[in-house]
C-alpha cells in the first residue's frame, strides 16, 4: 500500500508539471503528458526510488532523475509536436522535477522505504 501511494504521488507530481511546462507553454497534448508521466514514473520510480536512492545521497537520485527527465523529454521531442524548441521545454522540465524529486526523496525516506536501508539525505 505505501508503494502504491508514493507512485500515486510522484505520478501527480511528475503530470502537474509536465503539464505546465509540456501543455501549458509549449502546446503538447494532454494525452501526450499523460503517456510521457507513465513512462518516466515506470522508469524513474523503480530505478531511481528504490534501488539508487537508498545507496547514494538525495541529491544524486534527484539528479539522476532530471537527466532521465531530460532525456525522455527530448527523445519525445522527435515523436510529440512541440510549439516551443524542444531542447529549452526539456532543461526547464529537467530542473523542475529535479527540484521535485528531491523533495519527494525526503517522504521516500520517511514513509516508503524500509528503517534498515540507510536513506542518505542532504540537509
Amino acid at each position: 500500500m505505501k508503494h502504491i501511494k508514493a507512485l500515486t504521488g510522484k505520478s501527480i507530481m511528475t503530470a502537474a508539471l509536465l503539464f505546465l511546462v509540456l501543455s501549458i507553454a509549449n502546446g503538447v497534448s494532454i494525452w501526450s503528458v499523460l503517456v510521457l508521466t507513465i513512462i518516466i514514473g515506470a522508469i524513474s520510480y523503480p530505478l531511481g526510488d528504490l534501488v539508487l536512492l537508498p545507496r547514494v545521497k538525495s541529491l544524486m537520485a534527484a539528479g539522476a532523475d532530471a537527466i532521465l527527465v531530460f532525456a525522455v523529454v527530448l527523445a519525445a521531442g522527435a515523436v510529440i509536436t512541440f510549439a516551443g524548441p524542444v531542447l529549452l521545454a526539456a532543461v526547464v522540465t529537467a530542473v523542475l522535477m529535479g527540484a521535485a524529486e528531491y523533495m519527494f526523496h525526503f517522504y521516500m525516506g520517511t514513509h516508503v522505504l524500509f528503517s534498515s536501508n540507510r536513506l542518505k539525505t542532504d540537509m
